[in-house]
């Protein structure tokens, strides 16, 4: 049951079940309902040269024009980011009269793929001969449900199902039976969201951006190694719940002009857009908000454009934004007390590969396999 329309654009996932996840897919599903997602949709059936009523066209059409758009960036470490259609196509550099041109896409995971989707599907439903729209949750170990991929019904009752973070993926592919072990579906149901106004504003947390602003007290204590990595990681763990950090890194990213799933280019990313807004200066603290320079973006949602601080504040604006991008981020404690963000590569959780830790050095923008000191890991510690 969707308990308000207004339910926070980051969750997190302590003390969550399945339900939940579905129901702020559904929810973000009705918030993209308007008419600018209703013109991409006609933009990509266009593009196809789909006829009227044309069910098996027009669904193989919405799902390559939006894969074609689609950038996979995972959640942070225990947060799960929901946007609607629109403001995610914003966030990324789209039009907002929904124009599809050589700058427009989308950027998230698979929730984001779903409610994308999900809401094409249900903006073209009467042109496309659509019946129904809805999403289907998977548990390769049984119990814990981690994938949610989206399934068009057709007239005659036969499911389609798009997963658009598989890049080799067709229309109707599934992953295997065996990492199936547990699945089920939920269907969108407009009626029961009849009394919920879509809210359009789908990347604003304003309920924790007032209490991010000020430092606090111990963000500045560098009387010891052991001090400064806590404040670092305390400090990380508020700039990962201001949307303000996710949005930034994804600026970063397009600036770089990274392509989807170059875990590498995307770390080098984060390090050059510190490196390119940071001024150094005394000790300042606080999160990401409080060292930077905010301005609105033409989705008026805030993006950081400068920075100043100290060693340890760019160190942790650099942790932050790797994290919020879905690496396993930490500092290397080096001899002379310098503290290196590291992240893990590859960022996949994968048990089968060796991880190596990348190191990325402020000081001359080089990113590099790094050894010795003590690396404090921030999903370790916080």
């Amino acid at each position: 049951m969707v308990k308000s329309a207004l339910i926070p654009t980051y969750r997190e996932w302590s003390g969550t079940t399945i339900q939940d996840r579905v129901d702020l897919v559904l929810l973000q599903i009705h918030n993209s309902l308007c008419p600018e997602v209703t013109y991409m949709a006609n933009q990509m059936l266009d593009e196809a040269g789909c006829a009227w009523g044309d069910t098996d066209a027009s669904i193989d059409a919405l799902d390559w024009g939006f894969k074609n758009r689609f950038y996979y960036l995972p959640d942070p470490f225990e947060l799960d980011h929901f946007g609607n259609a629109h403001r995610l196509f914003l966030t990324w550099g789209g039009k907002a009269n929904g124009t599809l041109d050589e700058n427009a896409g989308w950027a998230g995971d698979c929730d984001d793929s779903s409610t994308v989707l999900g809401a094409l599907g249900v903006s073209t439903a009467r042109r496309t001969g659509i019946q129904a729209v809805g999403v289907k949750v998977i548990a390769p170990d049984g119990r814990n449900f981690v994938h949610i991929y989206e399934g068009m019904m057709k007239g005659d009752g036969k499911i389609v199902w798009l997963d658009a973070t598989v890049a080799t993926a067709v229309p109707n592919w599934q992953p295997p039976p065996a990492y199936r072990k547990k699945e089920r579906v939920f269907w969108f149901d407009p009626s029961k969201f009849a009394n919920v106004q879509p809210q359009l504003s789908g990347l604003v947390l304003a309920d924790h951006v007032a209490t991010l602003q000020m430092p606090l007290a111990g963000d500045v204590d560098r009387s010891s190694v052991r001090a400064r990595v806590d404040g670092l990681i305390n400090r990380c763990y508020r700039s990962l719940r201001d949307p303000l950090t996710r949005i930034s890194a994804i600026h970063m990213i397009r600036e770089a002009g990274c392509r989807s799933r170059d875990e590498l280019a995307e770390a080098k990313a984060m390090l050059d857009g510190v490196r390119n807004r940071f001024q150094l200066s005394g000790p300042v603290g606080g999160s990401i908000r409080t060292l930077g320079q905010v301005v609105n973006g033409v989705d008026d949602s805030e993006s950081v454009v400068a920075m100043a601080g100290d060693e340890d504040d760019a160190a942790m604006a650099l942790c932050s934004l790797t994290l919020v991008i879905g690496f396993r981020t930490g500092v290397r404690a080096l001899p002379d007390g310098q503290l290196r963000p590291v992240v893990e590569m590859p960022r996949s959780r994968s048990k089968n590969k060796v991880r190596k830790t990348l190191d990325l050095d402020l000081a001359t923008g080089q990113a590099f396999y790094g050894k010795g000191g003590n690396v404090y890991w921030y999903q370790e510690r916080h």
